[in-house]
């Protein structure tokens, strides 16, 4: 079976997950992460001095847009959703049709 995101092949491979099992573990492992990330950015040091203070809470959230941007790209691209790229009920519904396994 071929599964189109690297991580979740991983964990199926590693964990010995079923694809949904893998999913759900990615999903929670990225909830963590992003969470962590907005905990840092949150937690940033002060340098008393507004220059710096603007540029590193610049550079920090634009590092957390590209984060965002790359989840919006995936949505939005034919790569993993083929005809379903942009389909508004994914992203709220949270819900993939996965194609028919291909036998090797």
């Amino acid at each position: 079976m071929r599964v189109a995101h690297n991580i979740v092949d991983v964990f199926m491979r590693e964990k010995r997950m079923s694809v949904q099992e893998a999913m759900d573990a990615v999903g929670v492992l990225y909830h963590k992460i992003w969470d962590q990330l907005k905990a840092d950015y949150n937690a940033l040091p002060i340098f008393r001095e507004a220059k710096k203070d603007e540029v590193t809470r610049e550079y920090a959230l634009g590092l957390m847009e590209w984060v965002e941007g790359n989840v919006e790209f995936s949505l939005a691209s034919g790569r993993y959703f083929k005809e379903l790229a942009g389909d508004k009920g994914i992203r709220e519904s949270g819900l993939v049709p996965l194609m028919p396994p291909k036998f090797e």
